[in-house]
């Protein structure tokens, strides 16, 4: 699992420049100091749980917005590029996900 203090950064970075909020319009809605806001941005400060909170507030957004952690390196599977596991004369056809492993 990532570290938290650098999934809070990202996310309130990727927040902030989707509103296109300065520092210092992000301090004033917010009421954390702008030096603070830059620090946490850039994962040096340790936040507490009340300065993350006073950030979702004024951004109205949830608390777990801030925290939640991205999912990234998604790969969509097309059918056509796996081979089917066919079973019963051809009537069945399984499409696996997964790397089949005749041993499991």
């Amino acid at each position: 699992m990532e570290n938290l203090n650098i999934i809070l950064a990202t996310n309130l970075k990727q927040i902030r420049e989707d509103r296109k909020l300065s520092l210092d319009n992000l301090a004033q809605i917010t009421g954390v100091s702008k030096s603070m806001l830059g620090q946490i941005e850039r994962g040096e400060s340790n936040p507490t749980i009340t300065t993350a909170w006073k950030i979702a507030n004024g951004l109205k957004i949830s608390f777990t917005e801030l925290i939640k952690s991205t999912q990234e390196n998604a790969v969509v599977i097309q059918k056509e590029s796996i081979k089917p596991l066919v079973e019963d004369s051809g009537k069945y056809k399984g499409y696996p996900f997964f790397p089949y492993e005749s041993e499991r």
